[in-house]
This record gives C-alpha cells, structure tokens and sequence, in this order.
C-alpha cells in the first residue's frame, strides 16, 4: 500500500513505535506470525503484497488487543475500561495499542486501494468482546453531504460481511471432515486383528485430519479477520447518521459481529484442543507400527483410539461454533442490506 497521505504515514510511524515499544518479546513475535500467516494465506489467492505488512501487523494488533481487554474486563464498558487504565498498566497497554492500531487501519481505509483485512482473533480466547473502543468517536453528524460516506462504508462492511459468512462456512466444513478422519482413526486403532497395518491407516487419516484441521482454522482466521473489519467499518458509518433508528440498527449489527467472532474464537479454541489430541494418537499409532510386538501394544491402541475419539469430539464441537458463528455473521449480512436498501433511497431522494 503505497502511502500518499501524510496523516496516515504519521499514524502508521506512532503505530509502529507503540508496538516495539509495548510489547513484549513473545507478544511481539506471535502478532508477526499471525500477520504471516495472513499473509501466506493472500499469497495463494493472488492477492499478497508485502506494502501491505504494516496494515497486517496494526490488524492483527487491533483484534489481539480488543481481545485481551475482553479478557481482562469481560463486563466492563467503555468508560470503566478507560478508567481503569490509568490505575492498571496491563489495562493502559493494551488501550494504548487499540487506539493507534485503529487510527493507523482508519487512515488506511480512507486511501483509494482496498482497505486492509483486520487479523484472526486469539484461538485460546473464548470471552465475547467488548464493543470496539476507538480513542473519540466522531459525533453524529446531521449533514446529508455525509451520507455518500456512509452508503460506501455500508458497502464495503456487506461485502466483507458476506465473505465472512462464507469463510464460517468452510471452516465448519473442514472441521467436520477433520471429526469424520478421526473418528475412522479411532476405529481403525481399535482393530485387534491386524495392529501394524490399522495403525498404518490411523496415521494416514490423521494426517488428512491434521490437514483439515489447518484449513478449518485458516477459514475461521480469516472469517474473524473479516468480520472484525465489518464491525470497524460499520462503527465508522454509525456516527455519520443522523437517524438514531438507522444508527441504533447499527449498533445491533456491530453486537452481532462480536458474538461471530467470539464463537469463532471458541472454535479455534476446539481446534487446538482437537489437535493435541490428534498428536498424542498420531504418537501412539506411530509406536504402534514401529513396535508391532511391545508386550503393552493393546494397552497403547486402547490409549491411542481413546486420543483419535477425543480429537473427534473437539473437530465436532468447533464445527458446531463455526457453525453458529456463521449464523449470527448472516444476520449482519441481512441487516446491512436492510440498512444499506435505506439509505440508497435516501440518497436517491436527496437527489430528487
């Protein structure tokens, strides 16, 4: 993303020098690795340029930070999370980092390229997250000059609205495939009569459920980072309408946005589960065929199926969130095309 706005270039400098200068090294070390993998993600799809990194890094940013406040203040609202900054550091940091990753992704949404995606959300994280805190929210604006900008931001918040819908989608589908492979794993350990060649056969379905498995979370990845941007781009159109009905709507949507990707944060959070135990099947499979004639093999394979049904279980249930997740992700869909039919008619009678 080539920089020809001075505002944005000042706001991505202060956004980099909050991030090396707040973070610690491990928290430093995982945002670039998710900002990578994002990244890797684009690449298959043609649409990956490394201009974009500094956007990656502030989205990835933006949902860890609004994460870790969720996960610090799960009740609290906007102003007891303010308040509280000033007495818990912990709290100040995280803030401070919210606010200039939002002011770096706002300035760059406004440039005429697209606009960056907004990062996975914390796997391990399962606490819904608070509404998205900016530093000031622009006040309601009763100038019809701005509702041009309010249709374009609805727009754009429908189309990555109705993405995320479909990355939820793919990452119950995948999540499910991975469930079917450990399931038919599990059998396969629990068959006495040949214990090399069903551990042979556990060890490839888990290797095809791995696979899955990795899908699963690159979709929900990028279903979260999509609805996370869907919910900024709606807040920012929020505060350029003058109809409290149409804004309050709004509002709705935004809390609807966060139940998507706090149910696919606990999906993620499944997968990683389900993966632990895949490995500790994988494991046991592997000794399996390496040692065809241990004296405890029948106790390793009842472990070892045990781990595959385990791991079954996990890949059924995150499916299941991704599952719900998409739902609520469509009810944004359909509220934004209510919304945005609205305001097309509002635009077109200004023009009357």
């Amino acid at each position: 993303m080539k920089i020809s706005n001075p505002s944005l270039q000042q706001r991505q400098q202060v956004f980099m020098n909050t991030f090396s200068s707040t973070l610690n090294e491990d928290e430093e070390n995982r945002i670039y690795e998710q900002a990578f993998d994002t990244f890797s993600q684009q690449s298959e799809s043609g649409g990956a340029s490394f201009e974009k990194m500094p956007s990656l890094l502030a989205a990835h940013t933006f949902v860890t930070a609004k994460t870790s406040l969720s996960a610090l203040m799960p009740t609290a609202d906007l102003t007891e999370i303010r308040a509280a900054a000033g007495e818990r550091p912990e709290v100040a940091k995280w803030v401070n980092l919210l606010d200039t990753s939002s002011e770096f992704l706002e300035a760059a949404t406004e440039q005429p390229i697209s606009s960056p995606p907004s990062p996975p959300a914390n796997p391990q994280s399962v606490s819904p997250a608070p509404t998205v805190i900016y530093s000031e929210p622009p006040q309601v604006s009763t100038d019809d000059g701005k509702l041009a900008e309010a249709v374009s931001k609805v727009e754009r918040a429908l189309s990555l609205s109705q993405e995320a819908s479909s990355n939820y989608s793919s990452a119950a589908q995948n999540s499910n495939d991975a469930g079917r492979n450990m399931r038919e794993a599990g059998g396969a350990l629990s068959d006495r009569s040949s214990r090399s060649s069903s551990a042979g056969a556990a060890l490839g379905l888990g290797r095809s459920a791995e696979a899955s498995g990795q899908s699963a979370k690159s979709a929900s990845d990028s279903a979260n980072d999509k609805s996370a941007e869907t919910e900024r781009l709606i807040e920012s159109a929020r505060y350029l309408i003058a109809d409290d009905r149409v804004a309050d709507r709004l509002d709705d949507l935004v809390n609807l946005c966060n139940r998507a990707q706090a149910k696919g944060q606990e999906g993620e959070s499944e997968i990683w589960d389900a993966a632990s135990s895949l490995r500790a099947a994988m494991s046991g499979a592997q000794h399996i065929a390496d040692s065809p004639k241990d004296a405890q093999l029948a106790l390793d394979a009842i472990d070892a199926s045990s781990e595959a049904y385990d791991s079954e279980s996990a890949y059924s249930h995150s499916a299941y969130d991704f599952e719900d997740a998409g739902r609520e992700q469509n009810l944004v869909t359909s509220g934004l095309q209510e919304v945005l039919a609205g305001l097309r008619d509002e635009k077109s009678s200004q023009r009357r």
